[in-house]
């Protein structure tokens, strides 16, 4: 069994488009060839 490959995506501002991109990568078939690793701020609401 193969390893998968890691990717780290910016969160970056969390009322830029950061947040849209991520929520559309996550939704995405992708997942199931890599490991996404995301970093940005805790944001408490």
């Amino acid at each position: 069994m193969r390893n998968k490959k890691s990717i780290a995506i910016l969160l970056g501002d969390p009322s830029g488009i950061g947040p849209e991109l991520i929520s559309k990568i996550l939704s995405h078939n992708i997942l199931k060839k890599i490991n996404i690793v995301i970093i940005g701020e805790k944001i408490c609401i």
